[in-house]
């Protein structure tokens, strides 16, 4: 996974630590999602890319965040797995 403003993040327990911090963020609202859908000729790897706008309760108030995302996908035993995802900021707003 490669966060904007960060380095990648490499390893299950890595990745897994992230995400529990993410799942903490209390969102006020959500929008956006994929926009396009790709599936390999040999249907085992799939991307995803799209965009967001997340409107996050912050310290001082709301955080608005805006941007695009791609995330890749492998399918092992018949289950789709995720790969890897980057995304980007586009623009970033939190009070002063």
């Amino acid at each position: 996974m490669i966060p904007p403003n960060g380095p990648p993040i490499v390893g299950a327990d890595n990745l897994k630590k992230v995400c529990e911090e993410m799942v903490k963020t209390e969102v006020i609202s959500k929008s956006g999602g994929p926009t396009r859908v790709v599936i390999s000729e040999s249907g085992d790897l799939a991307y995803d890319m799209g965009n967001y706008h997340l409107v996050n309760k912050g310290e001082k108030g709301p955080v608005t965040e805006e941007g695009y995302f791609l995330t890749i996908y492998r399918k092992v035993g018949g289950k789709w797995k995720f790969e890897g995802q980057i995304w980007n900021n586009l623009a970033s707003q939190q009070p002063k």
